[in-house]
């Protein structure tokens, strides 16, 4: 068996499958509009990842049709044939070990299921929720929350994206439940090294990005309202707004009516080395969701030594501590974001320090090497 800590291209990591795995999951872009989200990129990491060479892996892929927002009844014919596919693979013995990614509603029924057909064939499974969508569902609906702490109890192990999500779970599940934390990682090509200077628009203009799916839900009237504000004390403040989703024409109108052309831009859907190319010119990054599991915008963001104002929303308390690693603010308190952006304007050295503190902290818990040793730990 090859050394799981072996660096790829040595001739000891040549392929010698193991087990059987499934993965379920996004693995291919939006099929519509060809967007990728996180799901997808931690699905794809992963198949690209030493894994496909030590265990030999059977994908079903489950992407979704738009990021924009749809309705989850469309989404059951295809559930269902997932889910044939998948008791297929078990019935012919090809699934020793099951990584199962979902989200909420649909998709964690979806995914619940197949934890618990899993567990009834001996399966080691490891169900790997990713929307903070999933903890308003659990406490909006008693039907759904009870399902959620079934499937905790007996669905093998759950894979927690930051401890505060362990914690939330363990409560939910009654200390029933097990429970392993692997925070959300970027490919290594994600971080820029360690002595790069912090990131910079070097326009003479303080540019702030926003870099998110354009939703009311994500917060993008949040941060237009903060530049707003922001604006008015800060005259070379410019805004940045990259992403797509079911509020860009919303966002165009709202700016069309505060009369922002100048001081904010769409500069359209961003990926790869254009994704990086626009954080790096960025003089702070503001993140203003209002529902959030483990946001990888904002890791991006702080591996490339990006100064960032976030509100404490998800598992965002457990990457950035206020005053140290970033600047932080409740949801929806745009007067108090707008603040701290005006901080961070007017003072080099605090965008400096936060920004190496928080990269610190994300090249040392964020990386896929971690999120594959530990993986490579429970399945064997």
């Amino acid at each position: 068996m090859a050394d799981p800590l072996t660096p790829s291209g040595n001739m000891a990591d040549a392929p010698r499958p193991g087990a059987d795995v499934i993965l379920v999951g996004a693995i291919r872009p939006a099929l519509e509009d060809r967007r990728i989200g996180g799901q997808a990129f931690a699905c794809r990491s992963l198949l690209d990842s030493r894994l496909s060479r030590r265990y030999r892996i059977h994908p079903i892929d489950s992407s979704i049709a738009s990021i924009q927002s749809r309705s989850g009844i469309r989404r059951i014919p295809s559930a269902i044939a997932r889910i044939a596919r998948f008791f297929w693979l078990l019935v012919s013995r090809r699934g020793d070990a099951c990584l199962l990614f979902c989200s909420y509603g649909l998709s964690f029924i979806e995914k619940g299921s197949m934890a618990l057909m899993a567990r009834l064939f001996g399966s080691t499974v490891l169900l790997m929720p990713r929307s903070g969508h999933l903890l308003a569902q659990i406490e909006r609906s008693r039907g759904f929350r009870a399902w959620v702490r079934f499937v905790l109890r007996h669905g093998g192990m759950v894979v927690c994206q930051s401890e505060s999500w362990r914690a939330y779970f363990d409560g939910l599940s009654g200390g029933r439940g097990r429970f392993l934390v692997i925070e959300n990682w970027l490919a290594d090509s994600a971080f820029c090294s360690p002595d790069a200077p912090l990131s910079t628009s070097g326009s003479g203009e303080f540019v702030v990005g926003y870099l998110n799916r354009i939703e009311r839900t994500k917060g993008i009237f949040d941060f237009l309202e903060v530049v707003r504000l922001a604006s008015a004390r800060v005259p070379n403040l410019r805004a940045v707004v990259y992403g797509d989703g079911s509020q860009l024409a919303e966002m165009r109108q709202w700016i069309d009516a505060q009369d922002m052309h100048e001081a904010i831009v769409y500069g359209g859907w961003v990926d790869g080395a254009a994704k990086t190319d626009a954080l790096r010119k960025l003089d702070a990054y503001l993140f203003t969701s209002h529902i959030e599991g483990f946001p990888n915008s904002l890791l991006e963001a702080l591996a490339l030594k990006v100064p960032s104002v976030s509100v404490t929303v998800g598992a965002v308390g457990d990457v950035l501590t206020h005053g140290e690693s970033g600047l932080l603010a409740p949801v929806g308190d745009v007067a108090l974001m707008a603040e701290y952006l005006v901080q961070l304007a007017n003072d080099e050295s605090l965008r400096r320090r936060l920004a190496e503190t928080a990269y610190a902290r994300v090249r040392r818990c964020n990386t896929i090497e971690q999120a594959v040793t530990k993986l490579e730990g429970v399945i064997g």
